[in-house]
């Protein structure tokens, strides 16, 4: 059973917005920088709204897995999905590869205002540093859907 079902909220970009590539400052948010940088990728997105977070907390060594319901608008047909996980990033720099993540299918096929199962399985490194690491889960149809889950890594007690 899945941890929370979530229906699919869509925005489409319309427009992608020209970044000035000209840096005035040397004390330029680097924040503002990424979030530039990511509005302007190419093709159009649609995101999953919020964060899907694992509700365990992982020791290093042990597996950790959320659980989606991903759902299809009713209008047109149906919506495959190609599921690419990328690597997970700590606020501390630190990181846990997307060799090491594993989406359970890696494609979904959603009939229009069906719904699917997805697992998002993480094996946690032996020598990972505690902290709350996330990443962009990507699905290609030929648009890009994005979104980001969280597994927070503990201290082993």
């Amino acid at each position: 059973m899945p941890y929370f079902e979530r229906k699919l909220w869509q925005k489409q970009i319309d427009k992608i917005t020209e970044v000035d590539t000209e840096i005035v400052d040397d004390n330029v948010d680097m924040e503002k920088i990424a979030l530039s940088i990511l509005s302007t990728e190419a093709g159009p997105q649609h995101a999953l709204g919020g964060r899907f977070r694992c509700r365990k907390l992982v020791q290093p060594g042990e597996s950790g897995v959320i659980v989606l319901s991903i759902a299809a608008n009713d209008d047109g047909g149906p919506v495959t999905l190609d599921l690419s996980p990328g690597d997970l990033q700590s606020r501390s720099g630190c990181a846990i590869s997307a060799n090491l993540i594993q989406l359970k299918p890696a494609q979904l096929t959603i009939p229009p205002g069906g719904s699917q199962r997805l697992e998002v399985h993480v094996q946690i490194p032996h020598s990972t540093k505690p902290g709350v690491y996330s990443g962009r889960v990507t699905g290609n149809n030929p648009d890009s859907v994005i979104f980001i889950v969280e597994y927070e890594v503990n201290q082993n007690s």
